[in-house]
């Protein structure tokens, strides 16, 4: 749907919903992130409107999840002189990434804590399931390393008032991604909040994918390893006797 199709689907739905409803509409301004081999990032515009605005008990939240995968974690224990590897927790249907933005500023954030948590919208708040059978204390420090990564790498965050409001009810967010975004299937969840509960909800997909000569390369990795394999290491050893052969004949 293109913003000028979607800002006329507004406009018929702020005049044809009735007044007491409690409602939102959103979308993307693309349902599709390309990364070739120049990919730098990319930034995606949310926007949508609300069927009343907004009190000053009320919130709206945007939550951005996926790809979702199986995750090893393990760490490194100090047996006498040596660091070896612990026996490892299997972390299940973990989101490579996790982004929240809140339309409060910092000045709630007390608030939004609250409201995070009663709704399990944060990321401590997401089902893990693990499949190792450790103690519960080890599974949490697990747990807890993994999310501490995680938010390092700039995969998970949390944005407050990062939703801009042109009037009352039109509301607008802009999404960046880093260049090292996971490819994979997206969330996108917009989530109104009346009161500290969720009145609301509109979900739409995003897919983030390799294209060009990277996809080619992807590909060819995962249908024909082997091939691969031998192609990289003749390219390194062709590589590497030129630079020797150039080498000799400057000195």
């Amino acid at each position: 749907m293109s913003i000028r199709s979607f800002i006329f689907t507004i406009c018929f739905w702020l005049l044809s919903s009735p007044a007491q409803a409690q409602g939102l509409i959103a979308d993307v301004s693309s349902h599709i992130i390309n990364i070739r081999t120049d990919f730098a990032g990319a930034e995606l515009l949310l926007f949508g409107a609300l069927d009343a605005p907004l009190t000053e008990n009320d919130d709206l939240l945007i939550a951005i999840s996926g790809p979702a995968n199986d995750v090893r974690v393990r760490e490194s224990v100090h047996r006498g002189i040596f660091w070896v590897n612990s026996s490892p927790v299997d972390i299940r249907a973990a989101p490579r990434y996790f982004q929240l933005f809140w339309a409060r500023d910092a000045a709630a954030e007390s608030q939004i804590a609250a409201v995070r948590e009663q709704n399990r919208l944060g990321w401590n708040d997401l089902k893990w399931e693990h499949s190792s059978e450790q103690d519960e204390s080890i599974n949490n420090r697990f747990l807890s390393g993994f999310l501490d990564g995680m938010q390092q790498q700039g995969f998970y965050q949390e944005h407050l008032g990062a939703i801009t409001f042109l009037g009352d009810r039109l509301f607008r967010a802009r999404i960046a991604f880093t260049p090292n975004v996971p490819v994979g299937n997206y969330q996108v969840r917009v989530y109104l909040l009346r009161s500290g509960e969720i009145t609301a909800a509109q979900s739409s997909n995003l897919l983030i994918s390799k294209a060009g000569i990277g996809a080619d390369i992807a590909f060819a990795a995962h249908q024909w390893p082997l091939l691969y394999g031998l192609a990289s290491l003749f390219l390194a050893l062709l590589c590497g006797l030129g630079g020797y052969g150039l080498f000799r004949r400057l000195s």
